[in-house]
């Protein structure tokens, strides 16, 4: 037996024992939540092992990519470098197209929600409309951008610290420009999303060719909730970010990627998920950067520019660290925003399996007695997790492994909370979603299929979000 079978016995070996000890440490969580919540129902007890089920499935089917993304490798061919390099100007040009598209497509959206709601309730200005999109969570962030968080006032003022700074600093820059918050946090929204668009598609051309990239960019926008890109909340600005940080990754420019990652972390606590996948970049260029260097030892000079770079991740929790600093200088506690979201929304960390279980019988009650809300609020919050899952099951051996590994700590992280109302938001700015949908749609009638699933249920999402079917 070779060194080089040897070497894939035992890693083999180490998947296994991975394997084993995380189907343990995963069923005694369970069995610890199930025995120890009250009055679970067999419905919510089914769908919450169903859960639990579909994502073991997921990480043991990711045990041995995670293994292999370790491995060192040689460098890439020539060839490939040649034709990135090629397409440099043509990836940058039509990048620039998708900013402007995008932008086009955040403003049809705006006409046609004010088209919806002319038609459902009578003619009305535009400028009067548009005060719809204050709705959600948008207020909040409209009312820390002109008056910063307080710490005396009305309880409902005082629970806006849980909301991050990110993107009211923006809109007030914004603001400076057209004299009017809400047409400012439009327009950051919508410019974010365009750039994020980009920032994705550059990313996406990194590993793929332009009509993959580009059909992943479509399934970005045909995701339901798209329209939450357009409202004056973080999420157009939270994809940028995170986007962008994966992408500099990618380009190994360390610094500029923890930057981004950073204010991620600075516009929602889920930046702070970023370290994962980056912690992994990060391992495996220093493995296969010995192959690159021709294994040959590393001058000083390069060792502390390793250094620095290693030392740049922690601009991601230094994001999250100003966050609670805030925290502490307005209410004498740096983290005084977990109190108010549990006393305020009764949110804390919870697990997902858990989410699954109440959602379900809620799901269930209110088809009795409030329909609208089964359909505008339960039914999507449980479609996006359980079908996040299943795609991710079918994917994550498609996926690069740092995508995978983001999108699985993503998903623990947002759906395990224990009062979820906005899981279908949250999942939507998840990257790693197109992206896999892009990997099982390169057959022309599974696109086609997909495109048309995916459009009738984001036209029928967004009727909800007009008439207000508890879409949060």
């Amino acid at each position: 037996m070779n060194f080089k079978q040897k070497f894939l016995e035992e890693l083999k070996k180490i998947e296994i024992w991975i394997s084993i000890a995380g189907i343990i440490t995963a069923t005694a969580i369970f069995i610890s939540w199930f025995f120890g919540t009250e009055n679970i129902s067999v419905e919510g007890g089914i769908a919450a092992v169903l859960s639990f089920l579909l994502f073991v499935i997921v990480c043991l089917r990711f045990v041995p990519e995670f293994t292999e993304f370790w491995r060192m490798k040689a460098p890439p061919d020539n060839k490939i470098y040649t034709e990135i390099k090629t397409d440099k100007k043509e990836i940058n040009i039509t990048a620039l197209k998708v900013f402007f598209l995008l932008n086009f497509v955040c403003f049809f959206i705006i006409i046609i929600v004010y088209a919806l709601r002319c038609a459902l309730h009578g003619v009305q200005p535009l400028s009067e409309s548009l005060t719809f999109w204050e709705c959600l969570d948008s207020g909040h962030y409209l009312d820390i951008a002109k008056d910063w968080y307080l710490s005396d006032g009305e309880w409902d003022r005082l629970v806006q610290l849980v909301f991050l700074p990110g993107y009211p600093l923006i809109i007030k820059i914004f603001n400076v420009l057209f004299d009017n918050y809400l047409y400012a946090s439009l327009a950051v929204s919508s410019i974010c999303f365009g750039a994020a668009g980009a920032m994705f598609y550059k990313l996406m051309r990194i590993d793929c060719d332009k009509q993959t990239s580009l059909r992943a960019l479509k399934f970005l926008c045909l995701i339901p909730g798209i329209f939450f890109f357009v409202a004056p909340m973080s999420e157009s600005l939270f994809l940028l970010c995170s986007v962008s940080c994966i992408y500099f990754a990618r380009k190994r420019k360390w610094f500029f990627a923890c930057v981004f990652g950073g204010y991620a972390a600075f516009t929602r606590t889920l930046g702070l998920v970023l370290i994962v996948p980056l912690i992994m970049e990060f391992i495996n260029y220093l493995v296969n950067k010995e192959y690159v260097e021709e294994r040959r030892t590393p001058h000083v000079r390069e060792k502390v520019f390793v250094f620095l770079n290693a030392f740049s991740i922690f601009l991601i929790p230094a994001g999250f660290a100003v966050y609670c600093y805030i925290n502490y200088k307005v209410s004498g506690d740096p983290f005084k925003f977990l109190y108010y979201q549990k006393e305020h929304w009764s949110q804390e960390f919870g697990w997902f399996f858990n989410t699954a279980s109440y959602q379900t019988e809620h799901l269930i009650s209110s088809a009795k007695d409030n329909f609208s809300t089964m359909l505008g609020l339960w039914i999507p919050n449980l479609l996006s997790s359980f079908s996040t899952l299943v795609l991710l099951i079918f994917t994550v051996k498609k996926l690069r492994a740092s995508y995978s590994a983001y999108a699985i700590a993503y998903f623990v992280a947002a759906i395990g909370a224990t009062w979820l109302l906005s899981g279908p938001r949250y999942l939507l700015a998840l990257f790693v979603i197109p992206v896999g949908i892009s990997t099982l749609t390169e057959n022309r009638k599974a696109d086609t299929i997909f495109t048309i699933v995916f459009t009738a249920a984001s036209v029928f999402y967004l009727y909800a979000f007009v008439m207000r079917w508890q879409v949060w």
